[in-house]
């Protein structure tokens, strides 16, 4: 604090008044305008997510002024959620945001004061921001606040755990893709496998992809399967190439394989037949969300 906080001998309004009256600093580094627009975004996976944001701004005529904003699902996408604060002029002098859903993954916030007015729906933000006030990951027992939380990088964190469950076609391998704002890292992959009487055997093989298709990594296992047969596979850190029980097969998986957004895992099974169905796919991966590629 680069002044006393006492009041000085001079104090105009007498022994009564114990603080400083003059020269003293802003509650906050923030005055809003009434051409600021305070934004909250939500980014999560492919779903909509509900959230509260509670602001308390001092205003001009020195009230202190306390609201309640609700985040809501975006018309355009599932996995956007928002909450525009319509201009307020005054100082900010905190806000907390939380997450009022239940999600499986990661929420990814960002709250930010833009220039002017912002058009309803959202597509894109307003080229010019006057401030960035927190951003982070939010979940039910995690909140945000300004000025406390510190503003992070996405992709960075704990990350959050989530399994992806695949039902793909007859004849058609499983792929899960990461879309465009989120991170995964890949930790285990469980799936069984039933073979058609075609004759002939198959082989199962887990692939890596980057965005443009191209397959970085290749995870195969020791063991074939013949026709009308039901095999479990278990893929996993630490594993070994077993087979028990007859149908249980067990492989050992890269720890750390992380696919940023729009890169994909999936199976590939060689010979494999119309008939040949997948069930009880399970990718489990933890997840940050608002990565993206710029």
């Amino acid at each position: 604090m680069p002044y006393p906080p006492r009041a000085t001998l001079d104090n105009p309004y007498g022994p009564q008044v114990q603080f400083r009256t003059e020269d003293v600093l802003p509650p906050t580094a923030l005055y809003l305008s009434m051409d600021d627009t305070i934004v909250v975004q939500f980014l999560a996976d492919a779903r909509p997510t509900a959230g509260t944001v509670t602001i308390r701004m001092l205003l001009p005529d020195g009230t202190i002024k306390i609201d309640a904003y609700q985040v809501t699902a975006s018309t355009i996408n599932n996995f956007y959620s928002f909450a525009v604060i319509p201009p307020v002029e005054g100082y900010l002098l905190s806000c907390i945001v939380q997450l009022t859903s239940v999600n499986d993954g990661s929420v990814w916030c960002l709250m930010a004061a833009f220039k002017g007015s912002v058009q309803l729906p959202i597509i894109s933000f307003p080229p010019v921001s006057g401030m960035l006030i927190v951003q982070g990951y939010v979940d039910q027992w995690s909140w945000l606040s300004w000025p406390n939380s510190p503003a992070i990088e996405a992709g960075t964190g704990a990350g959050r755990m989530r399994n992806i469950s695949l039902t793909p076609a007859a004849g058609a391998n499983w792929s899960a893709v990461a879309t465009s704002q989120q991170r995964w890292e890949v930790l285990s992959v469980q799936a069984r496998l039933t073979t058609s009487a075609a004759a002939g055997t198959r082989e199962l093989f887990i692939m890596f992809m980057d965005r443009f298709g191209t397959t970085f990594l290749r995870v195969p296992t020791n063991f074939t399967q013949g026709p009308s047969l039901a095999y479990f596979y278990e893929f996993y850190d630490g594993a070994a190439h077993l087979q028990t029980y007859g149908t249980f097969i067990t492989a050992p998986f890269p720890q750390g394989v992380m696919l940023d957004p729009e890169m994909s895992i999936s199976s590939f099974v060689a010979a494999m037949d119309a008939g040949d169905t997948w069930a009880s796919v399970n990718v489990l991966v933890r997840e940050w969300m608002g990565v993206g590629h710029g």
